[in-house]
């Protein structure tokens, strides 16, 4: 059972400036393609964690970057858990981030993956 918690935003401009009373992009994190599968190695070596992945998000609500700032764990079967979250929240759909007058903008989406076996 892997759980999602709210996404940490930061709204930024075209420069990577914070922008003050922005909306950041909004994740659609019910979507099916954003659900990963627990991979197969992962339950045999009952690897569980918190899989952090940070996303880069255009004005037009596409994800143009995404990395780990901090994986599950150190064990290989720890690197598929990082690599089942981020290839699934690459393909959720966004609702791109607003600035003050309602136009659109860049942000800056942070994700928690917890991975957990029952």
């Amino acid at each position: 059972m892997q759980v999602i918690e709210p996404p940490k935003v930061a709204a930024v401009d075209a420069s990577g400036s914070k922008v003050g009373n922005a909306r950041p992009a909004v994740i659609d994190a019910n979507a099916p393609m954003c659900k990963p599968t627990y991979p197969e190695q992962a339950v045999a070596a009952k690897a569980e964690g918190q899989t952090i992945v940070q996303l880069t998000v255009n004005g037009r609500g596409i994800v143009t970057a995404a990395s780990i700032p901090h994986h599950s764990g150190t064990t290989p079967e720890h690197h598929l858990l990082d690599s089942a979250a981020i290839h699934s929240l690459v393909k959720c759909p966004f609702r791109p981030g607003l600035d003050e007058l309602g136009n659109a903008l860049g942000t800056t989406v942070v994700v928690t993956y917890r991975w957990h076996l029952d």
